[in-house]
């Protein structure tokens, strides 16, 4: 797929590339919820559904019990309850009892794609002949790479940019900036990447800067309300609340035959999001991937209006430069 023409639809960084910083409102947070041991995949998921940045699992107060700790969002508060229901109780954490750091020694290589490797700078791991190796740090934000969530993004990024390589790449809630990362050192020259939490804009400049591409990688704290302009491509690991929440702007900043990824879905709970994608504007689902319990959906912008179906297809060939479908 060729990108759209017309370069002026791409938008100039932010006040000058300056963050703005986060919108107004509660600022994030972090919450734990002890559960059975047996029921902590669960609970994860119902937690990373709400829109959580980050779920970290310890050993809970109770044999046969775990202590799921996940930063919140600015007013996600009452999303994570109702997500949990009436079954678990989600308590708000001091954050400098929540120990996000307990996950570092474990920490390892993820591959996503053909030729991906995510990896901790404090961990390398060996490169075969071909792979593009990517160094993450997620310091105070969510994602080093390994979530399969990420790894279904970066692997709709990789098939789009060997088609061709877009002109530009929004990746909206970025965190530590995994996507936007990955999309520079693909070969994309303008990557603009935003997230409202303050951990995540550092975690994503210092990784831009870690990787050789903060030239080309624009992190701010703009919401996606105020960012102008449709980019070729738009990748959203969001989350199943915030991704309904956020449906009109993702349309809206999709381009005209551009391509729309989002993620963060459980896979029985994707035609939700289908539906107000739907109602969003003209958008048409090419893919949809699961990997270990999570599902993508790769979407592709039409130039003229129409519903969307929420019916996946095989993801066809990039079409002739004078075919408009």
């Amino acid at each position: 797929m060729s990108p759209p023409a017309g370069g002026s639809e791409v938008p100039d960084p932010p006040s000058g590339g300056r963050s703005p910083g986060p919108p107004e409102g509660p600022p994030p947070g972090v919450a734990q919820v002890v559960v059975a041991a047996t029921d902590a995949d669960l609970a994860s998921g119902l937690l990373w559904s709400a829109g959580v940045q980050a779920v970290v699992e310890e050993a809970g107060p109770e044999p046969g019990t775990v202590r799921l700790v996940c930063g919140v969002p600015g007013g996600g508060m009452a999303a994570v309850r109702a997500a949990l229901g009436r079954r678990w109780v989600a308590e708000p954490v001091a954050v400098a009892d929540a120990g996000f750091d307990g996950w570092r020694p474990f920490a390892s290589a993820a591959r996503a794609g053909r030729r991906l490797v995510i990896q901790p700078p404090w961990a390398p791991s060996p490169v075969g002949p071909g792979e593009l190796a990517v160094e993450i740090d997620p310091g105070r934000s969510f994602g080093h790479g390994s979530h399969p969530t990420t790894r279904l993004c970066l692997a709709a990024l990789e098939a789009e940019t060997d088609r061709a390589v877009p002109r530009a790449v929004l990746d909206a809630g970025c965190g530590s900036g995994v996507l936007a990362v990955v999309a520079a050192r693909l070969g994309v020259r303008r990557v603009v990447a935003v997230d409202v939490d303050p951990a995540a804009v550092v975690a994503a400049r210092a990784n831009a800067v870690r990787n050789g591409v903060r030239a080309r990688v624009d992190v701010s704290g703009t919401p996606l309300a105020e960012l102008a302009g449709r980019f070729p491509v738009v990748l959203a690991n969001l989350g199943e609340r915030a991704l309904l929440d956020h449906a009109a702007d993702l349309a809206r900043l999709s381009a005209p035959r551009g391509l729309l990824v989002v993620s963060g879905l459980l896979t029985g709970r994707w035609r939700q999001v289908a539906g107000a994608l739907a109602d969003a504007g003209p958008l048409t689902m090419e893919d949809r991937t699961e990997l270990e319990g999570w599902a993508a959906l790769a979407l592709r912008r039409r130039r003229f209006g129409g519903r969307l179906s929420v019916r996946p297809r095989p993801r066809p060939p990039a079409p002739a430069a004078t075919d408009w479908r």
